[in-house]
């Protein structure tokens, strides 16, 4: 399955600070979330993780493939289904949310919090998805 995220002036680094790409969504009374970050070396791995927390905390992160297009300003994550419960043709994704954040760098000896937070109320669409194939 593929995640894409569509990002207005998406640089190929970012300067001072670490920016965090991800999307998550719910499947099956879990959620899942596909991230990447991007620091001033570059952008780093793509990952896939699942959340079954209440509290929404993720755990069991994994990598997966995915590409980073400057020129296109679109970044996409290769997510294996079988590592997001198996979705069958016809099931839904839902309750999608884009994001992404801005923090210090983990090598700036400052505090690890997100300085600041685009929202998915912010995104131009978020709707349920239905697996095609």
């Amino acid at each position: 399955m593929y995640v894409s995220l569509k990002i207005r002036d998406l640089d190929a680094k970012a300067d001072d600070l670490e920016a965090i790409y991800d999307v998550d969504w719910s499947y099956s009374n879990n959620r899942y979330c596909c991230c990447v970050h991007n620091n001033p070396n570059g952008y780093g791995l793509f990952f896939i993780s699942k959340s079954t927390d209440p509290n929404g905390n993720y755990e069991d992160w994994a990598l997966c493939d995915g590409t980073f297009d400057v020129e296109n300003s679109i970044i996409a994550w290769e997510v294996p289904k079988n590592a997001i419960g198996d979705p069958l043709i016809g099931h839904k994704l839902t309750s999608i949310s884009p994001y992404t954040h801005l923090r210090f760098r983990d090598d700036s000896d400052l505090p690890r919090m997100d300085l600041f937070k685009d929202i998915s109320l912010n995104a131009k669409t978020v709707k349920d998805y239905c697996i095609q194939c």
